[in-house]
């Protein structure tokens, strides 16, 4: 594949965190490259370095080793400040429990990444609206999330994900909470807004009907690419 059709490339990443008076590995030596657009599950046992690797793919985390490449950008360079731009302008993250802002509607929390990236407030209005549509929740979206069901509360987390357009978006365990039904509905709702965006899709998941109908799947062991299944 050409540089230019690579979203992420990792180059000898590790990961340690301290364990008592020791550090554990979390990530050991991993490379990998995902192509622009395509859709990768991860899976592994728990403990796999999974979310840990979503969380350096974001920059929360930084690594201890190697490199973090999105878009052609080592964002291991990009500073604590510049991170921050990264991830509100790149990055979308879905998380297992939603992480909705309980004091907020489901149409204020989807306006919320566009208010801190400055987007003028009729568009950022228009925006929230659209994705709420594509998401079915246009008449829930004065509710608080109190109110929603499960499979709605992640419809808004996704929503809010994707309303700022981004190129990069990490879901951890997205239907982990939900009943199979729902997780199904709401992963397909998830990687079909991802295709319509050309958003790059990175997916942890215990669920192997779920990683098989993405493009392809990296298993993780110990930190350690073990497979990949295309």
């Amino acid at each position: 594949m050409s540089p230019s059709q690579i979203a992420v490339k990792l180059r000898g990443l590790g990961k340690a965190y301290a364990s008592g008076d020791a550090m554990r590995p979390v990530i050991e030596d991993l490379q990998m490259e995902v192509m622009r657009g395509e859709q990768v599950a991860l899976l592994g046992r728990s403990g796999s370095g999974k979310s840990t690797l979503l969380n350096l793919l974001a920059g929360i985390d930084a690594a201890d080793q190697g490199s973090v490449w999105v878009n052609g950008r080592d964002i291991g360079g990009l500073g604590e400040p510049g991170c921050t731009l990264y991830r509100r302008r790149e990055v979308g993250f879905i998380y297992q429990f939603f992480n909705l802002i309980a004091s907020l509607t489901a149409r204020e929390n989807v306006l919320l990444p566009l208010e801190l990236l400055g987007v003028e407030k009729s568009q950022a209005r228009q925006r929230s609206a659209d994705l709420l549509e594509q998401v079915g929740l246009s008449a829930r979206a004065d509710d608080f999330p109190e109110h929603l069901s499960g499979g709605e509360q992640q419809r808004v987390a996704i929503a809010r994900a994707l309303v700022h357009r981004p190129s990069l978006v990490l879901a951890d365990e997205p239907t982990g909470s939900l009943d199979a039904d729902t997780g199904e509905q709401v992963a397909e709702l998830l990687r079909r807004l991802c295709r319509d965006l050309g958003a790059t899709l990175l997916l942890v998941t215990h669920s192997l009907d779920l990683a098989h109908s993405m493009d392809r799947v990296l298993r993780l062991d110990h930190g350690r690419l073990v497979s990949v299944e295309p």
